[in-house]
Parts: C-alpha cells; structure tokens; sequence
C-alpha cells in the first residue's frame, strides 16, 4: 500500500498540469483512494471550469468511505463554480488529506467538513504545495500580481551593447524557454524602447503552448508607432498601454478606435508612470501572473521599487558586450549584504547560457 505522501505528492504532479490556463485560479490536483487503490483522479484544467475535487468525484464509482488527497483546501463557497466541499460530503468521503490552507477569507473548507464529521489531516508536503502555487498566494495575501521579471545579459551582466542592441543575446533554445515562460503567465510587460528598438510580437509561438496573453507595454508620452509588429498583430493579443494622462488625446483615440486598450495613469515622484496604479490595475484586469522582459530603465524601476516576486537572468557565458546596459544600475547597496535579496535560487544550464531562478517574495509561510 502506497503512503499518504506518494499519493499526496500525486495531487501535486497533477495539478502542475494546469499551469497554462488556471490563473487567477490555484493550481488544484486531487487523487481519490479507496481500499488501497486509486478510484480516481483528476486537475483542475482552466480559470472558470470546474475545480479539481468536483472533477475527481463526478465519475460514475462508489466513493463512499473513501480518502481524498486535494493539495489546497476545498472551496466552500459558490464562484463561477459549485462549493468543492458539497461534492466531498455528497459522496460520502470519510478522510480529506489538505497539503495547504487557502489564503482567501470566503474558503473554509476545512471548517466545513469537520462540522460535516468528515476527518481532515493537513499539513500533507505543505512547503511543495506552497511552493507550486506562489503566484495565487500572493494574489490573494498582496491582492496584486505574482511579478517574474526576465532579463537576458552577457557574462558580464549587460543587457545591450554600448550602442543599446540586444537582438539577441540568448542561444535558439533559450529562445524557445522564453515563450515557454511566455505562456505560463497571463500578461507580459515591456516599455516602450524595447517596442521601438527591437519590434517585437510578444506573443507565443511554441507549438503546443499557443496562449492569448495580454500585452502591455509602458509609454508615456505616446510613442507607440502604428506601423509595429505589436499594432499588426493586435487580432492575436490584446494590447494594453499605459500612458500619462496629459500625453497626446488624438492619438489616444487614434489607437483605441484600433481595438488598443489605453489606460491613463498618473506620474510618480520622478515624472514617470506610477507603478503601483499600473501593477494594481493589471490586478483588477485579472492579470494574475505578469511577466516583466523590459529593458534596462523598466527592469531597474521594478526592482529599485520593490515589485518584483521572482527574478530569471538568462546568462550569455560566451558573450561579452561591456557599456553600461545593466539592469541594477539605480540599485544602490552601502554593503554586499544589503544587496542578499535572493531567497532561493536555482541553475540550468542551456547550451551557451546559463539560467538562474531566484525568489525575492515568498508567500504562505506564516
């Protein structure tokens, strides 16, 4: 007989399969045991579909006296879909296995069976349940978007040549990773020199990973130029701009008649967008999960001002390009140890390149 971690972990495996279309939603696996044996199993698939416990136990099977194994608590209220916790008490489930509480004040799930009589055993690989779901977390704890901010750089950790190319620094295959990441996010987020200077789609193009991601880009005087890739693939992704309120009003419903979404925000201290009304407007956009690959001015602001969750630096280990192109460039630290932002790191090795992984947020840990 398999322990309660194997099928725990299952949960968990499973869950991950829905990373592509889940957001704002949790990824939920859930894992049905009887006697010993696997009745049934299943994932929650995608945002507005029905929630992986209701999945597991709608199959036509004799559920009763059975356990389950769900990686997140059990919702206990209606949304877009039924309350998890009916199902469970509905089949007769005599044990719920929960690796995690949820954060979000409406679910109590774990009240709700205990009063139902059914057992609950939390705590079930909790730090890898947490770990999968980082970005719900904070959506729920913050009430903001988990922000991943991607930079590719040099050996030497620069961004572009002295002259501001960086088309491209990365190998083919990083490439390929990057729209891999791409489609693991709900929106991605660059300004507008990168829009000038590189033309990019900014839309993903790995087969088998195809996703509509919103597009947003930062300018605010209005640069935004009508003959981009970003204008001619507009029917792909919407497209989002930021721009300041006194840019120019023509243009403005010049693109907005186009099908582009305009968004006015105010200026912060230094005359530039306000990050904090952009990174809370994408939140109520149901933006979940935003990827940051601007330049050298958007990656610093994101860092200097404390917005960013979790950083990925692609690392060229054959090139060096020299200038003054970093993205740290506005961080300034007295001491090394006031720059130990990093709480965990990981490393893959890709061809010429190297990728580090690195968190600076960490929710649910209480």
């Amino acid at each position: 007989m398999m322990s309660k971690y194997f099928y725990m972990n299952l949960a968990i495996e499973l869950a991950k399969k829905g990373i592509l279309y889940t957001s704002p939603n949790p990824m939920v696996g859930a894992v049905c045991v009887k006697d010993g044996k696997i009745l049934s199993s299943s994932y929650h698939y995608k945002f507005g579909e029905l929630h992986a416990e209701r999945k597991c136990l709608m199959k036509n099977l004799d559920f009763s006296g059975a356990e389950l194994y769900v990686n997140l608590e059990p919702c206990s209220h209606k949304g877009k879909t039924p309350p998890c916790t009916d199902i469970i008490i509905e089949k007769g489930i005599k044990k719920v296995y929960i690796a995690h509480e949820d954060p979000n004040p409406k679910v109590k799930g774990i009240e709700v069976l205990r009063e139902s009589g059914i057992n609950v055993e939390l705590g079930i690989l909790k730090e890898k349940a947490i770990d999968l779901n980082q970005a719900f977390l904070c959506n729920m704890i913050e009430k903001k978007p988990y922000v991943t901010l991607k930079i590719a750089t040099s050996l030497d950790g620069k961004m572009a040549t002295y002259s501001g190319k960086s088309k491209y620094i990365s190998s083919p295959s990083v490439l390929k990773y990057v729209h891999l990441l791409r489609s693991e996010n709900d929106a991605i987020l660059v300004g507008i020199n990168t829009v000038l200077e590189d033309d990019p789609e900014l839309t993903v193009r790995l087969k088998g990973y195809e996703k509509r991601i919103k597009r947003v880009i930062l300018d605010s005087s209005l640069r935004f130029p009508i003959n981009s890739k970003l204008f001619k693939t507009r029917d792909k992704s919407e497209i989002i701009i930021f721009t300041l309120k006194k840019s120019d009003k023509e243009k403005k419903e010049k693109l907005k008649n186009a099908g582009i979404i305009i968004k006015e925000v105010n200026e912060d201290s230094k005359g530039v967008l306000a990050l904090d009304e952009i990174i809370k407007e994408l939140y109520n956009m149901n933006v979940g999960k935003l990827l940051v690959e601007g330049g050298t001015k958007v990656a610093s602001a994101f860092l200097k001002q404390g917005k960013v969750d979790k950083i990925i630096q692609e690392i060229a280990v054959n090139k060096i390009l020299g200038g003054d192109f970093s993205y740290s460039t506005e961080l300034k630290f007295n001491i090394p140890e006031e720059g130990e932002i990093i709480k965990d790191w990981k490393i893959y090795d890709m061809d010429d390149n190297i990728i580090i992984e690195g968190s600076i947020n960490v929710y649910g840990y209480n």
